[in-house]
């Protein structure tokens, strides 16, 4: 059972496992014999847009479905479910990959430390961004039910502590599978979750990848951390700052 406000549900079986910190995620991950994506990686799934041929598109969409603003057949937004929806919903928000819910719903542990970029300048507001880096924080991706949709695209960062499981976020797993990716190369897109095909099969990790597939998912409507943090792209490609929204 589950309360939800002043009443008690049954659990149900598809929506995302809550209340997983950093260090849970990874060891799910382990167990499952897969790992967290980095935050390339996942911007990659979420943002590349789909080439001809064999070259890669240097294009990046804003959001995972494409540059049109969300919408409420495409990401769980604003707080107007007043929780997580089903794993398996929303396909039009489906990125090029096939990953779903990449927005909305739930935030996504990445693997990485919340550092700067390359060329990383910070705006007035430096105490949002610079005392935060060093590695004690580490990096999420996407956004959750309660993100206002104003703030969200696929250059959204936010962070918190690896212990912290009372946050609105999510983490999505890859399999390395090649010599490659060992070598710190990009795990392909569509390890990290595809979207259903019920043509193909009827079974539960059929319908519902990202729960039979690898994602451990976290999520809870909290007071705000300490660092709640947000990418402010200054003007260029390779200068962002962060800012507290």
């Amino acid at each position: 059972m589950r309360r939800v406000f002043d009443s008690w549900r049954q659990l149900e079986p598809h929506l995302p496992v809550i209340h997983v910190n950093w260090h849970e995620a990874q060891a799910y991950c382990r167990w499952a014999g897969r790992r967290l994506p980095t935050e390339a990686e996942w911007e990659m799934a979420a943002s590349l847009e789909p080439a001809t041929g064999s070259a890669a598109s240097q294009r990046k969409r804003s959001f995972p479905w494409g540059d049109e603003p969300p919408s409420l057949d495409r990401a769980n937004l604003d707080a107007l479910r007043l929780g997580c929806l089903d794993a398996g919903a929303l396909p039009a928000g489906d990125s090029p990959f096939g990953c779903r819910q990449m927005m909305g719903n739930v935030w996504e542990w990445t693997a990485d430390d919340f550092e700067p970029y390359p060329g990383f300048v910070a705006d007035p507001y430096r105490e949002y961004s610079e005392p935060w880096f060093g590695g004690a924080y580490k990096v999420l991706r996407g956004s959750c039910w309660a993100t206002r949709s104003r703030l969200i695209r696929n250059t959204f960062r936010n962070f918190y502590s690896p212990e912290r499981r009372d946050l609105r976020a999510l983490s999505g797993s890859g399999r390395d599978s090649s010599p490659t990716s060992a070598r710190g190369r990009a795990v392909v897109p569509s390890s990290l979750g595809r979207a259903p095909d019920a043509s193909k099969s009827s079974s539960k990790a059929s319908r519902h990848p990202r729960l039979f597939s690898g994602p451990i998912m976290c999520s809870a409507l909290a007071r705000p951390p300490e660092p709640f943090a947000s990418v402010h792209e200054e003007g260029g490609s390779g200068s962002n700052a962060v800012r507290m929204s």
